[in-house]
């Protein structure tokens, strides 16, 4: 399994001080059950965290305990809990696409010496929703909203 260059492990390794080992392990348990999907064997767990069957049970207890991980009592596959589903939904709402889309908008069109316009998908079709002109004219008719 390729690994994220992101993963807890990995930015472990940064040198950012010292850190709490127990919950960097933790994380790397989590990454390599999101990677595969979030519902996965325990075996397939340690085999993408790259850690012993034991240790990644162990791991895979505390977590279920917490809520971050949870046990299907069918396929006795772990899959992500309702904790992890309340953190991913509650660092969803703090997301702002258009924000941050429209902070590149300038970068664009500098790049490409041509307008750009971000629009999304509304009922009736595309909206735009901003707009960086270039500096030579140009023929358009768009307006927001």
């Amino acid at each position: 399994m390729a690994r994220s260059a992101d993963t807890p492990k990995d930015k472990a390794k940064a040198g950012d001080g010292q850190g709490v080992q127990s919950v960097e392990v933790s994380g790397t348990v989590l990454s390599a059950l999101q990677a595969l999907g979030g519902s996965a064997s325990l075996g397939e767990i340690a085999e993408g965290a790259g850690l012993h069957r034991g240790k990644i049970h162990r791991y895979l207890t505390s977590l279920v305990r917490t809520g971050l991980v949870e046990q299907n009592k069918a396929s006795g596959h772990y899959e992500l809990g309702p904790l992890a589903l309340s953190l991913g939904l509650t660092a969803l709402r703090r997301q702002n696409p258009i924000a941050s889309a429209s902070q590149k908008l300038a970068l664009l069109r500098d790049e490409t010496d041509q307008s750009a316009t971000l629009a999304v998908w509304g009922q009736t079709g595309p909206v735009v929703v901003a707009l960086e002109p270039a500096r030579r004219p140009v023929s358009m008719n768009v307006r927001i909203g």
